[in-house]
This record gives structure tokens, C-alpha cells and sequence, in this order.
């Protein structure tokens, strides 16, 4: 077997023994840890929106509040809010 020899410009053929032993090029290593942090970061996200949506489930008046006045004035919390709003209207 002769020693092969190569003139100084020639280009080096690819090392098949340079890729790694799973098969995989070096380039996907790089990635591994990026698409990581962006799992991590998708479930925290999802997992703080449903937390979010619980509390505010659990903390909203699931009834209507209103007060009695006397034998004919009756105030509930919705019509409250819609006399305040139609005297604060400019113009009126």
C-alpha cells in the first residue's frame, strides 16, 4: 500500500469518521439546547395562562348584587352602573 499524496491546494475529502456515533451532524447539537429553552418557555407560558384564567374564574361574582330600598326601589348592580354612566355622558 503506497502513501497517498496530495498536491498543497487540493481540498480534503470529508471524514465520515467526523460525524457522531448517533448519526447525527455536529450542527444539531447547537440546536438541542435552543429548542429547549423554547419548550420550557412555551409550557411556562401556557402553564401561567391557565393559572391566570383559574383565579380570575374563581374570584368573579357569579351573582348579581342588589339592594332593596324600600317597598318600590329596587337597585341592582347592573342598572347602578348603566344610571351612572348615562348621567356621566357629556352633553346630556
Amino acid at each position: 500500500m503506497q502513501p497517498q499524496t496530495r498536491a498543497p491546494d487540493e481540498t480534503r475529502p470529508p471524514d465520515p469518521s467526523a460525524a457522531k456515533a448517533d448519526g447525527r451532524g455536529a450542527g444539531n447539537s447547537r440546536l438541542r439546547p435552543i429548542a429547549l429553552i423554547a419548550a420550557v418557555a412555551v409550557l411556562a407560558a401556557v402553564v401561567a395562562g391557565g393559572v391566570s384564567l383559574v383565579v380570575l374564574q374563581l374570584q368573579s361574582r357569579t351573582n348579581t348584587q342588589s339592594v332593596n330600598l324600600g317597598s318600590r326601589v329596587t337597585i341592582n348592580e347592573d342598572s347602578a352602573i348603566i344610571q351612572a354612566a348615562t348621567r356621566a355622558k357629556p352633553g346630556s
